[in-house]
């Protein structure tokens, strides 16, 4: 059977722009909720005629599989490797929601059942820290280097090639284990001093028992919290930085690699 060149390349876009497309929706800052929807197809559309020269070919009509099948396992593809992207991203959010439940910040969806910030993934600190990955994340040109990665990926993975590993598995589970312990180590210094806050407390407590400790202890480790949180933030910034970012584009090739 004669394979004409549009039939190929249309395939091609097709396939391209089911891996970019599922990554993207996926990914932190290209999948934000803030971007509108138009912007998401455009970019997806861009970057999918941008790479489709590259990696399509008559080979992909050739092998004769079922078209809907070929388009399932590049959203596999894309999926995964948004997925391993956030996790890097979700360790400041993971950390901020340790330190938020410490600092008591929580309570406001307590007292305020209607609270917009009512959702563990939508408080405050949760926010502040994903805005400063974002900057972090724009001022090191992390989006040229995700973007790069994700082309490098046909590479690793050309279209309509993939098939899951046991490797790969255990490579998902070695970037959560490290997303788990990174947010350990960035919220424990706050953590830390809150416990001793509350420690304090306690003894204050059982020396003068007239003193309403919870309204006295609420604002020490707000204002406790928010002092040990901006000496240590030169440390956060550093390692998204240095780190994180870097992690970002290298867990696009770890998890399709095994």
């Amino acid at each position: 059977m004669l394979v004409s060149a549009d039939e190929a390349y249309f395939l091609g876009f097709a396939l391209v722009a089911a891996r970019v497309g599922s990554a993207i929706i996926v990914m932190p800052f290209f999948g934000a909720s803030q971007v509108p929807a138009q912007v998401k197809i455009a970019l997806v559309i861009v970057l999918s005629v941008v790479m489709t020269p590259a990696n399509a070919g008559v080979e992909l009509l050739a092998s004769g599989e079922w078209f809907p099948l070929m388009m399932l396992r590049e959203i596999m593809v894309g999926l995964l490797l948004g997925f391993s992207v956030s996790l890097v991203f979700a360790t400041l959010t993971i950390a901020a929601n340790l330190i938020t439940v410490q600092m008591g910040l929580n309570l406001q969806a307590l007292l305020n059942p209607l609270s917009a910030f009512q959702s563990a993934q939508d408080n405050s600190l949760s926010i502040f820290y994903g805005m400063l990955a974002t900057v972090i994340f724009l001022t090191v040109n992390g989006h040229h280097q995700l973007l790069l990665g994700l082309q490098a990926t046909f590479d690793l993975v050309p279209l309509n090639s993939f098939e899951i590993e046991p490797g790969q598995m255990n490579v998902l589970v070695a970037l959560t284990t490290t997303m788990i312990v990174s947010a350990f180590q960035i919220a424990f210094p706050i953590m830390a001093a809150l416990l001793i806050a509350d420690v304090a407390a306690g003894l204050l407590a059982r020396m003068v028992p007239q003193i309403n400790v919870f309204f006295v202890n609420l604002p020490v480790k707000i204002f406790l919290g928010f002092l040990v949180m901006l000496a240590a933030m030169p440390f956060t910034i550093g390692y998204f930085r240095d780190q994180g970012v870097q992690d970002s584009v290298n867990n696009l090739g770890r998890v399709l690699g095994g």
